[in-house]
């Protein structure tokens, strides 16, 4: 409610005018009124300035069981002896539609929430981009360790590829270069240092089980003999390399994580 006074003094015209705010406190639990601001300009100051009371502390006890809201207010009238003092009103809720009873809170809406908590998803979404880029732009490990699977999978890929072709002492080397690079890359060391001597002690020290270990010594071992070998390699025994290569790298995945 907004009420104005004013009068006349001298040359000049004064004024007073007065805001009611009602509030009404929907739980017991509320214990204070926020701060109030109120901004004005000062000609005297030329710039505008702001007026600020509060938080008012308070003290709401729980409304009665089966009570509805109600409001009183002292309204004098005039004319006659007898005079009417308090007039009950309801305060209704906004209807959103005719007909309808009682009013839907914002906090109902789907729409409106999807609104308030687009914004800061989004916010979260871009510091955890900006976040991502930055550790792979400065931590190498981890970089190698996020892209080891890819490698390793192009690898078997050019394997199975050599297969096709027949090029069967190729599929040996692809499948030792993918295996020795996937290792190394989670472990963060060069690839020359992982052979079929060296990755019992690597993964070993990062919990790998005995039975996979071994499962790659040996094809790591019978890749050597196929590349190195000095003999021609049959499509049945770079099938089984390429088979137990597949097997083994499904292996590690699940192990190195």
């Amino acid at each position: 409610e907004s009420r104005r006074e004013q009068r006349v003094e001298g040359m000049r015209m004064m004024g007073l005018r007065r805001y009611t705010q009602l509030v009404v406190p929907l739980s017991e639990r509320v214990k204070e009124i926020p701060a109030v601001g109120f901004v004005y300009f000062d000609p005297r100051q030329e710039r505008y300035v702001e007026l600020r009371e509060g938080p008012f502390k308070i003290e709401v006890a729980p409304a009665p069981e089966g009570s509805e809201v109600k409001i009183a207010d002292y309204r004098p009238v005039g004319g006659g002896e007898r005079k009417v003092k308090v007039l009950v009103e309801d305060i209704l809720g906004i209807k959103r539609r005719a007909g309808e009873v009682g009013a839907r809170r914002a906090i109902d809406d789907p729409v409106w929430i999807g609104g308030m908590v687009a914004g800061p998803l989004l916010w979260l979404g871009m510091v955890v981009v900006a976040k991502r880029r930055e550790r792979l732009r400065t931590d190498k490990a981890f970089t190698r360790r996020l892209q080891a699977g890819g490698r390793l999978q192009r690898h078997l890929g050019e394997a199975r590829g050599a297969y096709r072709r027949r090029a069967y002492r190729a599929v040996c080397e692809a499948v030792a270069d993918g295996l020795s690079e996937y290792i190394a890359d989670q472990l963060h060391v060069s690839a020359p240092q992982v052979n079929a001597e060296s990755v019992r002690e690597l993964l070993e020290k990062r919990g790998v089980r005995g039975e996979t270990i071994e499962e790659v010594r040996e094809v790591l071992g019978r890749c050597d003999y196929g590349r190195f070998g000095g003999i021609e390699v049959s499509g049945e025994v770079a099938r089984e390399i390429l088979e137990r290569g597949e097997r083994v790298a499904r292996r590690l995945g699940r192990e190195l994580r």
